[in-house]
Parts: structure tokens; C-alpha cells; sequence
């Protein structure tokens, strides 16, 4: 009963804001229709990349890892954001190093 975990939600949290009951009613939906709490995902186009542009942007990374994401999308004619999606699944990040200071042959005694 939507209400009943209303009346149990503010017992428990008195200090917070209380949800409407309509706010229970929704949730209790989702996990019959879907058995988790989690939105369901929405129709439309899904976002597919193909498996072998997938390989090139990966391939571009490997070679040099200092390209930047938008150089990458220009050569392969895609976006930017797409080349991201790309490096995210992959568990890459973009960065670029920026070298602060200068090692010197003198330097690696000092650094033992």
C-alpha cells in the first residue's frame, strides 16, 4: 500500500522531505514490470559504433596516445563525442602530458 510506505518513510525520516504517495506507487510499478529499481531503457535509435571504426579510433590511440579526440574525429569523419564514447568503453581516458620540467643525465643520481 502506497500510503503505508508513506506513513513508514516519514517515520523513519522525519527530518526530510516527504514523497508523494503517487512517488511509491511509481516505484513499486517499476520493479514489477522490470524486477529492479532502475529506469528502463527508452525506445529510440540505439547508439551503435561500428566494430571496425571502433578498431581504427582504438588503432589511432595506440599509435600516438597524444592525439587529441577532435583531430581523431576529423580523420574518421565522426564526432567527437563519438570517439569519447569509444575511448570510455574501451577504459580510456583523453589527456595530453604536459611536461613541467626537464630531466637531465646529472638529474638520475638525485633521484636514486
Amino acid at each position: 500500500n502506497a500510503l503505508e510506505a508513506a506513513r513508514l518513510y516519514a517515520e523513519a525520516f522525519p527530518n526530510r522531505r516527504q514523497p508523494d504517495r503517487r512517488t511509491f506507487i511509481r516505484i513499486h510499478q517499476r520493479l514489477r514490470e522490470n524486477g529492479s529499481f532502475a529506469h528502463q531503457r527508452r525506445p529510440g535509435r540505439p547508439r551503435s559504433i561500428a566494430p571496425d571504426l571502433e578498431e581504427r579510433v582504438l588503432e589511432r590511440v595506440d599509435i600516438n596516445p597524444g592525439t587529441s579526440t577532435r583531430r581523431i574525429a576529423m580523420q574518421e569523419r565522426i564526432s567527437a563525442s563519438s570517439v569519447r564514447r569509444i575511448l570510455h568503453r574501451a577504459l580510456l581516458y583523453p589527456y595530453h602530458i604536459q611536461r613541467v620540467q626537464g630531466l637531465k643525465n646529472t638529474d638520475f643520481l638525485l633521484r636514486l
